[in-house]
């Protein structure tokens, strides 16, 4: 009886270190870094990895994480993950936006399909700010590639989609 005690506690002992193990391996992985490891583990021929993290925000939304990033065919994309215990999962992935691209995106995440974010660029320097349903914006410069990305959650639904605009300075 003792000899199973002692068998049983060394078993636990050893997933308590196994579990620690994942933990800190899980906090040396950036979200981005996860992000790019599960474009890699996907097999398509034609797959569009991500290639530069242009913006991080954790808790954007009380809970999960935004990505801008560069994918390798040059184009700018968000992704939103929920970090869990052990890893973390992607909710969305955006469609790809170009510099030449003049409009927003809108990308719908977690469980209520009506839920969403609405991002994009802002190149034009007499723009002050975006307001989606009369709601200012969150913004960022990112100055090396001479633009502004915009975003804002939203609640979209097919009968009022967000309304959409520009706040120029004086």
């Amino acid at each position: 009886m003792k000899k199973k005690c002692i068998i049983s506690l060394l078993v636990l002992v050893g997933a308590v270190i196994i579990l620690a193990a994942f933990a800190v391996k899980l906090n040396m992985v950036t979200p981005y870094e996860y992000l790019k490891q599960d474009y890699l583990n996907e097999n398509d021929d034609n797959k569009v990895i991500p290639s530069e993290l242009l913006f991080q925000r954790d808790n954007f939304d009380g809970e999960n994480i935004l990505l801008f990033y560069i994918n390798n065919n040059g184009n700018f994309c968000s992704a939103i993950l929920k970090k869990n215990f052990l890893s973390y999962s992607v909710l969305t992935i955006s469609s790809e936006v170009s510099l030449d691209n003049n409009s927003y995106i809108y990308s719908q995440y977690g469980s209520d399909p009506q839920n969403g974010l609405c991002w994009g660029l802002i190149k034009d320097k007499n723009i002050k700010n975006v307001l989606i349903d009369n709601k200012q914006c969150e913004c960022v410069e990112i100055k090396d590639y001479g633009f502004r990305l915009f975003w804002s959650v939203v609640h979209y639904d097919d009968q009022n989609p967000p309304a959409f605009k520009k706040i120029y300075s004086n």
